[in-house]
């Protein structure tokens, strides 16, 4: 019988568990723990992304969390911050930040109201009426923005179904063609192996199932976000609730963690807001279970500390 690829890669990373747990192949050099890594992210490769997610979504899932607290982040953004969003997919969601109030059929791409949420599409507005020269600089990271399996819709809703008997409106919201403070780096590398210089500094992080859902060494891609933050920067995050560090929720995990203020909500999966307090913010090294990893978009996890 001849195994699909895909079968094939489960496969091996079930072996790789088994030596990987069995004293006499442990050793010392972390060979073993390499090839399962190199075998997570080949699955994560593998995968299908959504990678047309839209500002509202953001802000839907965060201001339910969180009431106001994100919208007042973005605020508090000048000319001279930078704003993050790693495992950005096609850059939409920080694109339509920079969208500027006005009518529908002006070159660009119109970002539509969501139907029932006051509170987010005012916050839209909010962000909008902000002139462009007083926004923060925006830089999305992401492996692929291929939509792969996912039926994208880059210009229509998430939160609610799009109903087209409705006509667009007159006046509302337009992403400019030309967006001189917006940056997607996209070259095909995992976040954890591109240089911090790079990648550089930034005052708000957001990861919306990106990075952090994905990523085979956590704790490596929390204390790069910690040390791109300055003292007060904040980190918005959204994940499955499969993610689990020594049987804690992520929440739960950073909570434990000096130099933190940590909330979480767990409506619609896991939603967690980081303020880093102190300068310095280290997590310690967290190691991925091979024995009870499950491929999937996202994958189920499980770390442990060393």
């Amino acid at each position: 019988m001849r195994l699909s690829i895909r079968k094939r890669v489960f496969l091996s990373i079930f072996i790789f568990g088994v030596i990987l747990y069995t004293p006499s192949f442990g050793g010392q050099d972390g060979t073993c723990a390499t090839g399962f890594a190199e075998l997570v992210r080949k699955v994560v490769i593998e995968k299908s992304f959504q990678t047309g997610r839209h500002l509202t979504e953001y802000l839907g899932q965060f201001m339910r969390a969180f009431g106001d607290k994100f919208p007042k982040a973005l605020k508090r953004l000048g000319p001279q911050d930078t704003w993050f969003d790693g495992g950005s997919g096609s850059g939409l969601m920080l694109m339509e930040f920079h969208a500027v109030p006005g009518p529908a059929g002006e070159a660009g791409r119109v970002v539509e109201p969501l139907a029932h949420y006051e509170s987010v599409n005012q916050a839209m507005w909010d962000i909008a009426s902000k002139p462009p020269r007083d926004r923060p600089q925006t830089l999305g990271f992401t492996l692929t923005e291929e939509p792969g399996e996912f039926p994208v819709d880059r210009w229509g809703l998430d939160l609610v179904e799009s109903d087209t008997s409705v006509q667009a409106p007159a006046k509302g919201l337009v992403v400019p063609a030309e967006l001189p403070k917006h940056r997607l780096m996209k070259d095909g590398r995992f976040f954890e192996d591109v240089p911090m210089s790079e990648i550089g500094k930034a005052n708000l992080i957001t990861d919306f199932y990106g990075i952090l859902a994905y990523t085979h060494d956590i704790s490596a891609v929390l204390n790069r976000y910690l040390e791109m933050l300055p003292a007060n920067g904040e980190i918005f995050i959204h994940l499955n609730a499969d993610t689990k560090i020594n049987g804690k929720t992520l929440g739960e995990f950073l909570k434990t963690i000096p130099g933190l203020e940590v909330e979480e909500s767990l409506q619609h999966g896991v939603t967690v807001r980081v303020k880093k307090l102190a300068p310095i913010v280290k997590i310690p090294p967290l190691r991925l279970n091979p024995l009870t990893f499950k491929a999937g978009s996202p994958p189920h996890r499980e770390f442990l500390s060393n």
